[in-house]
């Protein structure tokens, strides 16, 4: 397959799992009430997680390349990331985003790099 596609898979599965949680997270917030710097920490963790999913998708269905792969879909999370914050956040770069989007990019990466190392026997 090529890169371009299995970017293109990659990016839509871990987009929609960051959709998944972010509706998970706020429905739960509605009816719990917690407090708001959790709902951070959720949209983070779903912003890491979105980006390891898309990068394992990404170099798993392209087959080598794992770090190159998975920096691919990783850069696409971390724009939807920066994007969201601008647009329903403020128009300011804090140190969390900052902090976020490296490892958003960190997780997608180590997402490429584990998808091409597991299920296979290695012999050492």
């Amino acid at each position: 397959m090529s890169r371009v596609k299995s970017s293109a898979y990659g990016v839509l599965a871990g987009l929609i799992f960051i959709l998944i949680v972010t509706i998970i997270g706020a429905v739960t917030y509605l009816h719990y009430d917690y407090d708001p710097y959790l709902i951070v920490l959720i949209m983070q963790l779903a912003y890491c997680s979105g980006s390891f999913l898309a990068g394992f998708i990404t170099s798993r269905l392209y087959g080598r390349n794992g770090i190159i792969s998975g920096l691919i879909a990783s850069l696409v999370i971390a724009f939807v990331c920066v994007a969201l914050n601008i647009l329903f956040g403020g128009r300011y770069i804090t140190m969390t985003l900052i902090i976020t989007v490296i490892i958003v990019i960190g997780a997608g990466m180590s997402g490429g790099v584990l998808s091409l190392n597991v299920g296979k026997n290695k012999t050492v």
